[in-house]
């Protein structure tokens, strides 16, 4: 079997949807998508049932009142919810078993400085944001911070990020055109998904396996697993880089050694949510974020009523626990009681403070 298009996207996350979108608005472009899986959405995914509202499992939030996603919803009319700001975001020290407000430390001054400050010029030969901090005599402490607010948030550890990528991401950070405060979708973020998917045509359990350059055609080929295939004349891959690395899709001819070298070169941490829900608070009406050094879980936020419009009777509040890098990989391997207590433990000290 096979058919043709004009353009050809391999996966159908956020960034295949989205280049779908695009290019659907050009006339006379044929435009199909393709994806492995049984869904949409990439890790934009939803658990409905375990609360009374929608939990994003991946991307939750909104970090800027004037970036894309908060201008789109509020032109679509989607309900967001106001979750975290500078004057809601606290720190944890699991060895001192020390909580405080972000705004009111001078080991957080020192770390806002000191980022700030090694954020403006790449340095000579490359080195690790570790090998940087150490260099430069920082406090234990603020190291510990350094690694749970930076690293963290990127879900990949403080000796994994090279100086010149900090130094980019930093750029970001700085830009205070997004804005500074943070929403939820109160739909969740399966409202963009649907809304991006709309008039596009997608293949499911379509898994791309070969990709065939002609040149005397001027066309590129695609296989999938049962040897079906469409012609294109271009393709588009939006897969995830460990797909490619795995070589899990061949290609003919086989991709440039430099561009094969590159591929291999780049990294991609795991991260991971731990997740539980209780039937009372025991957290202040001011605490939204947590950012826990040296603790089992490096990132808490909590979720449900006031800004959950439940019944009395209903009313269910959930903490999510956000583990990236190294540790994530080790607590996927824990069994679940284990990562739950753990979890409710780290949980428990942050929110009696």
């Amino acid at each position: 079997m096979s058919s043709s298009v004009d353009v050809l996207i391999i996966g159908a996350g956020v960034s295949g949807l989205y280049a779908g979108q695009l290019l659907n608005e050009v006339d006379n472009l044929s435009v199909l998508i393709v994806e492995a899986g049984q869904i949409i959405g990439g890790r934009v995914r939803q658990n409905q049932g375990f609360v009374p509202w929608k939990i994003d499992l991946g991307g939750e939030f909104i970090h800027g009142e004037n970036t894309f996603v908060k201008k789109l919803s509020d032109s679509k009319g989607w309900k967001t919810i106001p979750s975290f700001n500078p004057e809601t975001e606290y720190a944890y020290l699991g060895r001192e078993r020390k909580s405080f407000l972000f705004l009111n430390d001078k080991d957080v001054e020192y770390m806002m400085d000191f980022v700030e400050k090694s954020g403006i010029e790449p340095p000579k030969i490359d080195c690790t944001l570790l090998d940087h901090v150490v260099k430069n005599k920082v406090p234990f402490r603020v190291l510990g911070l350094i690694d749970t607010s930076y690293a963290k948030t990127w879900s990949t550890d403080i000796d994994k990020i090279g100086m010149r990528e900090y130094i980019r991401e930093m750029e970001k950070e700085f830009d205070l055109d997004n804005g500074e405060d943070n929403f939820r979708l109160e739909e969740s973020y399966a409202q963009l998904i649907e809304y991006m998917s709309t008039n596009l045509k997608i293949k499911l359990n379509w898994q791309a396996k070969k990709v065939i350059y002609s040149k005397e055609e001027g066309k590129v080929h695609v296989v999938n697993q049962h040897g079906e295939q469409i012609a294109a004349k271009k393709v588009i891959l939006t897969i995830p880089i460990t797909v490619l690395q795995s070589a899990d899709i061949e290609f003919v001819p086989p991709l440039p050694a430099e561009k094969v070298q590159a591929i291999q070169s780049l990294q991609m941490d795991s991260a991971l949510k731990v997740i539980l829900k209780f039937r009372a608070k025991f957290w202040g009406d001011n605490n939204r974020v947590f950012c826990c050094a040296d603790c089992f879980i490096p990132q808490i936020w909590f979720d449900g009523p006031p800004e959950r419009n439940l019944p009395k009777d209903k009313e269910v509040w959930i903490c999510v626990g956000f583990i990236g890098g190294d540790l994530a990989a080790n607590i996927s391997t824990m069994a679940k009681e284990k990562a739950v207590v753990s979890t409710q433990s780290t949980g428990a000290r942050e929110g009696k403070h």
